[in-house]
């Protein structure tokens, strides 16, 4: 069995509580947690990583020795610095992670149904689809503009909308729709017809709407099959953080991907809701920085047989620096896009001929958390044992 799946049945049968990260089970926790680990309860209760409480790290000291640590969020611990960088600092930098904690912060109790949030018992599951023959480049524009408005508008903490989490799967023509999956975890009134009357706003064209209430475990376990079930395939995701909405020259842009390349199936751009409580920490208070997006965003695409793999990465790689293209080809941190996470590396941001902003990779998925980074790495990799093409490098190497 899966350990996320197994995760998920245990808190909720056990003790009704739920650790907030993923949106499948099938994604593995150990690698999900060091990215971070948002989910669809990421607005409510914030990211999967905010809950780490203790690690246990085999570490490599400098005369090849093993070591097995174990760091705690605790302010005495004197291994804390590494209990740090595993909440958001990537996978595969410090060592082999053999063992996690969680515990609500400020939890004290030894109860374990009082250390994690409660688990929604019921949920309300939202699902809008438009017709792509009903749709032109005038209302195409629309809906992401209505879609990235609300999410602006309910990006901070204590909204109401922040029990709300939703994704808009823009796909290519050829499969013929576009398609939102949503879900509200906590019954509010006027929050799910507020939002569906926001992102058809002025559309003025039709869009089905579905609408179910389910248990929180039984979605977890199977989330929206039409869009995470299906064929095994290859696949290649390059995604940033957006802190204000996509301009109109990168919708226009957008849509000329999704219509123009009908022998691309498999590619899509995808929206997801973010900020809510994840946005309520300070950008230095873990080891991801990322603390003030309104959306994660990612143009993927995935292809069943090998022949089709150059024209797939030809077209994630050229819609993706296209969409960026006023910084360099990638979303340089600053007003409006918010770098890269770590739980989706892409070699790509380290290479000069698709990265040409000038910034090396770390400033884009650690930013101003990399030095510190750095100086753990060599306390506790100080031989750079753990390493790869977009690992973490000791202070005392060029970075």
């Amino acid at each position: 069995m899966d350990t996320r799946l197994k995760m998920y049945e245990t808190l909720y049968n056990e003790w009704g509580t739920v650790l907030p990260c993923g949106e499948h089970p099938a994604v593995g926790i150990g690698g999900h947690i060091q990215g971070g680990a948002f989910g669809f309860l990421c607005r409510q209760h914030g990211l999967g990583a905010d809950y780490l409480y203790a690690v246990e790290v085999l570490c490599v000291n400098k005369n090849r020795q093993v070591e097995k640590v174990i760091a705690t969020r605790e302010p005495s611990d004197k291994n804390r610095e590494l209990w740090w960088a595993h909440t958001g600092g990537g996978a595969g930098n410090f060592g082999i992670v053999t063992r996690f904690w969680f515990r609500e912060p400020g939890a004290v109790a030894k109860e374990p149904s009082a250390l994690l949030p409660k688990a929604p018992s019921v949920i309300e599951t939202i699902e809008l689809e438009w017709q792509w023959n009903d749709m032109n480049e005038n209302n195409f524009r629309q809906l992401v503009d209505n879609y990235c408005d609300w999410c602006f508008k309910n990006a901070q903490p204590e909204i109401t909308g922040s029990k709300l989490y939703a994704t808009l799967y823009l796909q290519n023509k050829i499969t013929g729709k576009i398609q939102l999956k949503s879900l509200l975890t906590e019954p509010t009134d006027g929050v799910v017809d507020d939002f569906i009357q926001s992102v058809n706003n002025e559309l003025n064209i039709f869009c089905t709407v579905k609408r179910n209430n389910t248990s929180w475990v039984g979605f977890a376990l199977n989330p929206f099959p039409d869009i995470f079930s299906g064929q095994k395939a290859a696949f290649k995701v390059k995604d940033a953080f957006l802190c204000q909405p996509f301009t109109h020259q990168q919708i226009n842009s957008i849509y000329h991907y999704l219509t123009e390349y009908k022998d691309v199936p498999g590619s899509n751009v995808g929206l997801a809701t973010y900020g809510g409580q994840v946005n309520s920490i300070a950008s230095d208070a873990t080891a991801l920085v990322q603390r003030g997006a309104i959306l994660g965003t990612a143009c993927a695409v995935g292809w069943l047989d090998r022949k089709d793999e150059a024209k797939s990465m030809e077209w994630v790689r050229n819609c993706y620096n296209d969409l960026y293209s006023e910084t360099g080809g990638v979303p340089v941190p600053g007003k409006q896009t918010g770098g890269c996470i770590i739980a989706h590396p892409d070699n790509d941001i380290a290479d000069s001929n698709w990265n040409k902003s000038g910034l090396p990779w770390h400033a884009f998925y650690y930013q101003s958390n990399y030095l510190r980074l750095q100086k753990i790495k060599a306390n506790w990799d100080p031989l750079n044992i753990f390493r790869h093409s977009l690992s973490v490098e000791p202070s005392y190497t060029k970075s």
